[in-house]
């Protein structure tokens, strides 16, 4: 199914998913195996389109935890009673063609209520991203490359270039008393699009629909987490921190595409500062 990024993002975002019954640690109950049931998530497929990914689940072991927590023991962290925004990553998709705009988004809502464990919000993230993964394999379908999408643009340009020449040039519609009120809200529109079409081109040729960028993906919104979970903690030691933080996080969620060169290569090109 796809939307309009302006309208159906909201949709998604507040999509109900399964009841996730909080452990109970009086009880005794494990904590373990907790994961939020996100069923759909938005994905981009053109600068202004979304469509939902499959549903999977993903659960760290209680070895994989361990080291989680301790790389956030060193910062004096306690990760089995720290919460975080529930579902923070879903609530960017509101503003999903501005990335700026998202992260922003999604910092505001790592700190939102209602709060959740983090053990339980980071295998949901890991989830969906697995999710986002099968999506790709399927061959994305209705997806574009930028330029493919600056292509289709540039044809709807010519067109309504056309029409406005005529608008503005005709005798007949020079008299028209709807003239001004056609005119004015056509050359809004056309400057909006030029403007995404420039954007698009710059972007290159690579489509984001595909599994290389899943994973990299991936990597920024744990940048992102680890960013908000760290502030206040001395830069030595969250620079250091970071790239173990992203290698333990990812490792049993992407095995084959983690490593510490390729966390480097990402953290190098993505220019990644704490």
């Amino acid at each position: 199914m796809q939307h309009p990024a302006g309208r159906g993002c909201r949709r998604f975002a507040d999509a109900e998913g399964a009841v996730v019954k909080v452990p109970d640690k009086k009880s005794g109950e494990s904590t373990s195996t907790a994961v939020p049931h996100v069923r759909m998530r938005p994905v981009r497929l053109r600068a202004s389109w979304l469509a939902s990914v499959p549903y999977k689940t993903f659960a760290y072991s209680d070895a994989e935890w361990q080291k989680i927590k301790n790389i956030l023991a060193h910062l004096d962290i306690d990760a089995d009673a720290m919460t975080i925004g529930d579902l923070w990553w879903a609530q960017a998709c509101l503003l999903l063609v501005d990335r700026e705009l998202q992260l922003s988004h999604a910092a505001a809502a790592l700190v939102a209520e209602p709060r959740r464990p983090l053990r339980e919000q980071l295998q949901g993230l890991a989830a969906e991203f697995l999710g986002l993964v099968e999506f790709y394999k399927q061959g994305a379908p209705g997806a574009l490359t930028p330029w493919q999408e600056a292509a289709e643009i540039r044809e709807a340009l010519k067109q309504a270039r056309g029409f406005r020449a005529t608008l503005d040039n005709t005798l007949t519609f020079s008299f028209s008393p709807h003239r001004e009120e056609v005119s004015k809200p056509l050359a809004l529109l056309i400057a909006h699009a030029q403007r995404l079409h420039d954007r698009l081109m710059a972007e290159g040729s690579q489509s984001s629909a595909n599994a290389r960028s899943a994973h990299w993906e991936y990597w920024d919104w744990l940048s992102l987490l680890w960013q908000a979970i760290t502030a206040g903690k001395t830069p030595r030691l969250r620079e250091r921190g970071l790239n173990s933080f992203l290698l333990t996080c990812s490792g049993p969620v992407f095995p084959d595409e983690t490593s510490k060169s390729t966390i480097n290569d990402f953290l190098r090109k993505a220019g990644k500062r704490t």
